[in-house]
């Protein structure tokens, strides 16, 4: 807390703080039970550090940094306190008095079943039924411990010689809600109560002649693979892991599986599952960049173990990406311990499901952890990393091109600089040129004339959840620009039939399991909501997301000196393109809308693409080079390093005001077109006062144009995401700027 803060200003600010997360969350009666018996307030988020991206596993909170094997015990301890603090809650210690009782028996020719019950704690009130499937044979055998939904990934490990032991902490058998009772002085959470019931069981398996208790393996699947994850970090016995599309919360990160990736958040995680985590964890809705943790450094906590994260490329359950992210981030840890092969990612394609060859590979990281199996092989990476791309062309060290310190070509658009229209014309040609180095060096492009070949495919699309389409609406496949299929979606009524329409092209967010449909989202799909308002709906799966996920593998093999942003800007040049040669569509009123990573695009293509009438971004105004904090940092090592959208601008991290151009020289670019910025209060992503920034110098460029009621700001009292409301007021804002 800062010194100048006492502790009556401290309470009120976070009263306030509840009181606007009341306001803006949905409701959720758990979370309000709670917070009247505990009294408990949100943090006083100013006073919290903030890490935009991914926490350090290997940095204490003080800011030191873990360089050798003998601080790693300490930095654990103080990640699992904070863990138990804002994500788990509190566990008892485990309990002395464990007692098996075996009630049923059956024996088959390759084995038995035993059905056990479990009794411990006080009193011994404590119980937890378990099965164990155990092979032919004395032993001692390895054990696959895994929950009661998941007994025929048992039955599969009974073939390769394990002992499956399959205990009822799952949604289909929860004995672990008694424990409750039991012990009623700690707060833990739903999925802990269950990672923690699976140490019971280790407990009794210890006790068993023909078990080997240092080859315990756990897996378990989506809310399941969360449990394993944690079970693992919280109890060292856990010999290896499989985590399978354990998603938010699991391997996925907060950070990085919010609203504006289209996943599963905080505020959605909380809200429907309110007992999977600590209610504690609520409070950061939003504010994911103020949480001191996060779950690369859970995945962190398994090290030197195997832990493999098994995830499927689209997978609407989880993000491939955020699996990615925490690998290589928990890889430090792994490295620091000497384990460096024993965190592996196995990528499967397809959804949420898995088959027996699934669990059969799952079966080799477990043989291979005990010794069993052969050497993994080289690990395979979906999405660029930037120091492979910087290792192959050395790029980042070419500078922009040079800011003119001249009148002519003004190092910044202030009145000072640019008097009248005839300075701007000049002006924004260098802006405009900057702009362009920074996405690289583009590669030859034809023009394709369009049709249905190549359109998306009815398999393909009920994978993505492309195919549902919204009563009153029509949908129509295409295919344009460098073989991007698409989806046109039309109001399916009589007006429509008879008259041009306006286009809106649906730019999506980093949605990568999806691509241009949510996975998660609690109000329309923006595409279909754009189409109910009377708009001819463009939606198409930018490069490295839904569909075109592995299109991103080798893209910097394949062209070094370009960028994703440039393809991405390219792709939406050509979708103008598909829009004027629509006979439906009025090619004078072809907007852009964006979300997030579609507003970046937005931005970018319509400042550079005359043809956009208007442009419509929501978030995306990250400013780059206003360093009041360190946002713009984090703005630029996520353009730069993280998402690899820019890789050339990495150059100017830690020197940001040197950048060869900002948010605000995007939106002056679109002047005089219109321009709706939607910049939430409590973006994490932009501050208020840099957006400011940003729009008041785009504001003297409209100004010049006598346009000034063309840039149109909205600040809603939220953070970063897309709701009901918020698209009806912007959808109408367009509408009426396109004369709907």
């Amino acid at each position: 807390m800062p010194r100048s803060e006492t502790d009556t200003e401290n309470t009120q600010k976070r009263q306030a703080e509840l009181e606007r997360l009341r306001r803006i969350l949905p409701e959720s009666e758990p979370w309000e039970k709670w917070l009247v018996e505990s009294g408990e307030l949100p943090p006083n988020f100013d006073a919290m550090r903030q890490i935009p991206g991914l926490p350090d596993p290997l940095r204490f909170e003080d800011g030191r940094e873990i360089t050798d094997q003998s601080d790693w015990p300490a930095r654990r301890e103080e990640l699992l306190k904070l863990f138990h603090h804002y994500v788990l809650g509190t566990v008892p210690p485990p309990p002395t008095n464990i007692e098996g009782k075996v009630m049923e028996v059956h024996d088959r020719a390759g084995g038995s079943s035993r059905k056990v019950l479990l009794t411990f704690g006080p009193g011994r009130k404590a119980k937890l039924n378990l099965e164990l499937l155990v092979p032919a044979g004395a032993g001692p055998f390895p054990v696959f411990l895994t929950q009661a939904n998941h007994r025929a990934w048992a039955v599969l490990a009974v073939s390769r010689g394990y002992v499956g032991c399959v205990f009822h902490g799952s949604d289909r058998n929860d004995d672990t809600d008694s424990f409750v009772n039991v012990w009623p002085e700690y707060d833990w959470s739903k999925l802990t109560r269950r990672a923690w019931a699976a140490g019971r069981c280790i407990d009794y398996l210890e006790t068993l002649s023909f078990v080997n208790p240092n080859q315990i393996a756990m897996t378990g699947h989506s809310r399941n693979g969360k449990q394993s994850v944690i079970a693992a970090a919280l109890d060292d016995r856990i010999a290896a892991v499989v985590s399978s599309s354990s998603g938010t919360g699991g391997v996925g990160t907060f950070r990085m599986c919010d609203e504006a990736h289209f996943n599963e958040s905080i505020e959605l995680i909380t809200g429907v599952f309110p007992d999977w985590f600590h209610p504690r964890l609520r409070f950061f809705s939003g504010r994911e960049d103020r949480l001191p943790i996060d779950q690369n450094q859970l995945v962190a906590l398994i090290a030197p173990r195997p832990c493999l994260i098994s995830t499927a490329l689209n997978d609407m359950c989880e993000s491939a990406w955020s699996s990615q992210q925490s690998y290589l981030s928990a890889k430090h840890a792994y490295e620091l311990l000497d384990g460096a092969d024993n965190l592996r990612i196995r990528w499967r394609y397809g959804e949420h499901s898995t088959c027996a060859e699934d669990i059969a590979a799952y079966l080799d990281w477990f043989d291979r952890a005990f010794g069993k199996g052969k050497t993994a092989g080289p690990q395979k990476l979906v999405f660029p990393v930037f120091a492979d791309w910087l290792a192959r062309c050395g790029e980042v060290e070419e500078a922009a091109p040079a800011r003119s310190t001249s009148a002519a070509l003004p190092e910044t658009q202030d009145e000072a600089c640019v008097a009248d229209l005839a300075d701007w014309e000049i002006a924004k040609r260098a802006v405009v040129e900057r702009v362009t180095w920074s996405m690289g060096l583009a590669p030859p492009v034809a023009l394709n004339t369009g049709g249905k070949y190549g359109s998306e495919r009815p398999p393909r699309e009920l994978l993505m959840r492309h195919h549902v389409v919204y009563e009153g609406l029509a949908k129509e496949r295409t295919n344009f620009g460098e073989y991007v299929s698409g989806d046109w979606y039309y109001p399916d009524n009589e007006a429509a039939e008879q008259s041009e329409l306006p286009a809106a092209i649906w730019l999506h967010p980093y949605s990568y399991s999806n691509g241009y449909a949510a996975s998660y989202l609690r109000c329309d799909q923006p595409y279909m909501g754009l189409a109910k308002a009377g708009f001819a709906a463009l939606a198409y799966d930018q490069i490295g997301f839904g569909h075109r996920i592995e299109e991103c593998s080798r893209f910097y093999d394949r062209h070094p000196r370009w960028s994703l942003l440039g393809k991405m800007v390219r792709d939406a040049s050509a979708a103008v393109d598909e829009a004027i040669r629509n006979p439906k569509v009025d090619s004078d009123r072809i907007y852009l809308v964006g979300f997030a990573l579609g507003a970046t695009v937005a931005l970018h293509s319509a400042a550079l693409d005359k043809r956009v009438a208007g442009v419509v971004a929501i978030g995306g105004l990250a400013p780059l080079g206003a360093a009041t904090d360190d946002l713009s940092e984090d703005c630029l090592d996520r353009l730069a390093n993280i998402y690899m959208l820019q890789p050339r601008l990495a150059r100017y991290i830690g020197d940001a005001a040197q950048l060869p151009y900002d948010c605000g020289d995007l939106v002056s670019l679109i002047a005089p077109r219109p321009a709706i910025l939607v910049a939430p209060q409590l973006d994490r992503y932009a501050a208020p006062v840099q957006v400011d920034a940003c729009v008041a110098q785009a504001g003297k460029i409209y100004e010049l144009y006598g346009a000034t009621g063309m840039l149109i700001r909205e600040s809603p009292d939220d953070y970063l995401r897309i709701t009901q409301s918020l698209q009806e007021s912007v959808w109408k804002a367009l509408g009426e700027l396109a004369g709907l």
